[in-house]
């Protein structure tokens, strides 16, 4: 069983927020007219069945796809169409289902190209060859990441060497290098045990005390113990939100996803 979690009183505006939002493709409406709100510090859930449209939605925030129809805003401004480099500089930061991890480089290797992407200045090939290893403020940064992701021991260790659930924390810590407002979560417990998944609990927990996240994911004890908000897709369209207790019993969502009473 997941610690239950504490909820304060942190919400202050919506970070993020969609208005008619639709993606067509050939005919097939996968979102079907989304309004959808996130306030800051609140940690919410998206939930549905297989082919809801949840990595679809993920897709169009962070700009992978662009919309057939509707608006995406970011604390009031447009950016809806952007590309995904803009949206990340628009303060919105993702991670994958699929591993994108550099095998054979350090964690903290791993994690100072997350931070050195966020240089202004850009680099070059020698830059990446020599002075990546001698900036001590990316070090610094990279470093304060491993922690916050609870990797601070295994910060010299390849990632060819950890285990999955470390494998998630490092796909976690890698987002937050960005300094990301709003923090995208694709199945983060995917295939963890529930060892690891109690841990990656507790790192989400954590990583959401100062930052926005939304996360898709399955494991619905997760969710309900997680989660400020739950926000259920089913055909591409949203059928219900609210708190983990009102949302588990609405009817509509156990007949469509938690299999009926």
């Amino acid at each position: 069983m997941y610690r239950s979690r504490v909820i304060g009183i942190r919400r202050m505006s919506e970070v993020l927020s969609t208005d008619g939002l639709t993606k067509s493709f050939s005919g097939f409406l996968a979102i079907d007219n989304v309004d959808f709100a996130i306030e800051q510090g609140e940690l919410r859930a998206l939930i549905g069945p297989n082919g809801a449209g949840k990595t679809t939605f993920f897709n169009l925030l962070s700009g992978t796809f662009s919309p057939t129809e509707g608006t995406i805003e970011v604390n009031g401004e447009d950016i809806t169409g952007k590309q995904p480099h803009q949206i990340a500089d628009h303060g919105i930061a993702r991670s994958f289902q699929i591993s994108n991890l550099f095998d054979g480089m350090t964690v903290m290797e791993n994690l100072r190209l997350g931070v050195l992407s966020t240089r202004t200045d850009g680099f070059s090939l020698s830059f990446l060859a020599s002075d990546i290893e001698n900036d001590e403020q990316m070090k610094s940064q990279a470093y304060e990441v491993a922690r916050q992701v609870d990797l601070g021991d295994a910060a010299d260790t390849e990632v060819s060497e950890l285990s999955h659930g470390q494998k998630r924390k490092l796909e976690i810590g890698i987002a937050l290098s960005l300094d990301p407002e709003l923090l995208l979560l694709d199945e983060p417990a995917a295939g963890l045990t529930t060892d690891e998944t109690m841990e990656l609990v507790d790192t989400i927990r954590s990583v959401s005390d100062d930052r926005t996240i939304l996360l898709i994911e399955h494991d619905m004890e997760l969710v309900h113990d997680l989660a400020d908000t739950i926000s259920v897709l089913h055909h591409g369209e949203l059928i219900a939100e609210g708190d983990p207790t009102d949302v588990r019993e609405n009817s509509q969502v156990q007949n469509v996803y938690l299999g009926g009473e």
